[in-house]
């Protein structure tokens, strides 16, 4: 297709391929598998409702790019979602850095008087 218009696959990664290539497709894919990756295990360890919710979201974006290519599009709720859920990841440490973090109590030096 020379104009490069007019024409809808409906599905993102082959969109992608065909709009961007190869490398545009891995580019594409990369932070998408590394933000369900991310939340998988942050709901692994959490297991909170709003861990399985973004568990929920993150399965919705796999699901639908294969129907659908809302995540290419600027300001669109999908768009928004995804990197709501790309913060949601990425901000909170895991438990494993929160143990490290927490504040230690000092402890007061032993009196040298009995």
């Amino acid at each position: 297709m020379p104009s490069r218009s007019g024409f809808n696959f409906h599905n993102l990664c082959i969109e992608t391929t065909v709009g961007l290539g190869y490398v545009g497709t891995i580019v594409l894919a990369c932070p998408i598998a590394l933000v369900v990756l991310r939340i998988l295990r942050f709901s692994r360890e959490e297991g909170t409702i709003a861990s399985s919710f973004y568990v929920a979201l993150a399965i919705l974006f796999v699901v639908r790019s294969f129907v659908e290519v809302e995540l290419l599009y600027q300001f669109t709720g999908p768009t928004f979602l995804f990197f709501v859920t790309m913060f949601f990841a990425y901000e909170r440490p895991s438990m494993a850095q929160r143990v490290a973090l927490r504040p230690m109590r000092a402890r007061a030096p032993a009196s040298p008087l009995p």
